[in-house]
């Protein structure tokens, strides 16, 4: 039963958040333009200043893991080829292995990775998840330039490569509140207090935006797709890997860590980034909507799972 609680304690308020903003669309009281307008500010403010001041607080003593760090980073690999090795053998359409691929190996560790954290552990130990995210999203990025820029016919640019992980906002957010924690860097007492108050806002905001984004129509010709990627990314993913990493020995924390990439729905970034690279923005899209929609009964099933089994 506490199990089934805490499980519980966690989903509601994600799910909650998410069918307000659906239904704040629905009923017309914010269209395309304010939704995308939301998910920027998300995007490039918010999550930044999240990020930051979650790493700035961070007790690096007890928050540094790099066994952690590194199985985050092999999980990362291992999903992306895995994904990729399987998907080409029956995807003859590059724009859509694309688009497949990327759907399913690159998770929203920021989006629901941080607030599953910070549920179980608290704001105090959320520096655990932005430590993995700041390792995670550079490979991330990397790892879906290269692909969708082959599957276009294109050749990876190096200099494109590098330029969008330095540029990008959550990695210069999570950077920045590093190199304030390695220099000892600490906010005045009322600064502090400012920036907190701001970030209380990040994840429902997000939430609020990320319902605003579902639309279910056409999803007809892509169902197979669609089935494939929301089984692989919710459910065969961490199915294969979580006793992997429960038999390395992560317990509690170091766990819910690697929940951030193991059982979160995809990224919704990815639905920008294969519009702006010629994929398959439509399934990229619905991708997206129908994990993250299923991710309200996987997390909360993999929740319960640990939880009752004593892993979290």
């Amino acid at each position: 039963m506490e199990s089934l609680y805490l499980s519980a304690r966690i989903i509601t308020p994600i799910c909650a958040a998410v069918l307000l903003g659906y239904a704040l669309r629905r009923l017309k009281l914010w269209d395309d333009h304010t939704v995308s307008q939301v998910n920027t500010i998300c995007f490039k403010v918010l999550f930044p200043i999240h990020l930051f001041i979650s790493v700035i607080h961070t007790d690096l003593s007890s928050t540094l893991d790099e066994k952690l760090l590194v199985a985050g980073v092999v999980c990362v690999f291992v999903i992306f080829f895995g994904t990729l090795g399987g998907c080409i053998i029956f995807v003859k359409e590059k724009r859509r292995l694309g688009a497949l691929v990327q759907g399913i190996f690159r998770g929203n560790t920021l989006l629901f990775g941080l607030p599953l954290v910070t549920t179980l552990y608290g704001d105090e130990r959320a520096g655990v998840a932005a430590l993995m995210i700041a390792v995670v999203i550079p490979v991330y990025n990397t790892l879906a330039v290269i692909l969708l820029e082959s599957c276009r016919g294109g050749r990876a640019s190096l200099k494109k490569v590098l330029y969008g992980i330095v540029t990008n906002p959550l990695i210069v957010g999570t950077v920045t509140g590093l190199a304030g924690l390695l220099c000892g860097v600490h906010l005045p007492a009322i600064a502090d207090e400012a920036v907190m108050s701001i970030t209380k806002i990040t994840t429902p905001l997000a939430l609020l935006g990320l319902g605003g984004t579902f639309c279910f129509d056409a999803v007809g010709h892509n169902l197979r797709a669609l089935f494939w990627a929301v089984f692989s990314r919710l459910v065969l993913t961490p199915a294969i890997l979580m006793p992997v990493v429960i038999a390395l020995g992560f317990r509690e924390v170091t766990l819910a860590a690697l929940l951030t990439i193991l059982v979160v729905p995809t990224a919704v970034n990815s639905f920008t980034m294969a519009q702006q690279m010629d994929s398959d923005a439509e399934l990229s899209g619905q991708i997206v909507v129908f994990t993250s929609l299923f991710s309200i009964l996987s997390v909360f099933g993999w929740i319960f799972l640990l939880s009752h089994l004593g892993y979290l």
